[in-house]
């Protein structure tokens, strides 16, 4: 799969603007209902970012947030940051990374809450 390719679907007519919107309105409910003070975001397979990213610099918020976008594909890292697209906050970090092994991670829901906590076996 070329995931830089994939993208092309955030385009204008893409396909995968939709999806886009969900997530984004997820995400932007989750901060805003956030308990007051820093707020982490964590974003494996981040892409080119335009989830958090656009969420992020929207958000009223903005500066309680620390975010850091992990890409394993440089041309997602480059192709975010040549477009028009500010850093979400002031504390936000883009890497790549491509681990040796895969690391599984199982994400589950905290009760009574619509945020999710993320653990790895390794």
């Amino acid at each position: 799969m070329d995931w830089h390719r994939w993208h092309d679907g955030y385009g204008p007519g893409g396909g995968l603007l939709a999806r886009l919107a969900l997530v984004q309105d997820q995400l932007s409910q989750v901060i805003i209902e956030a308990p007051p003070g820093p707020i982490m975001i964590i974003s494996v397979c981040a892409g080119q970012g335009h989830d958090v990213v656009a969420t992020v610099a929207e958000s009223p918020r903005r500066t309680e947030v620390r975010a850091r976008l992990v890409e394993a594909d440089e041309r997602n890292v480059v192709a975010a940051g040549a477009g028009s697209r500010r850093p979400a906050s002031a504390e936000s970090r883009w890497c790549t990374a491509m681990p040796a092994r895969p690391i599984p991670i199982w994400v589950r829901r905290r009760p009574g809450s619509s945020c999710c906590a993320a653990s790895s076996a390794a």
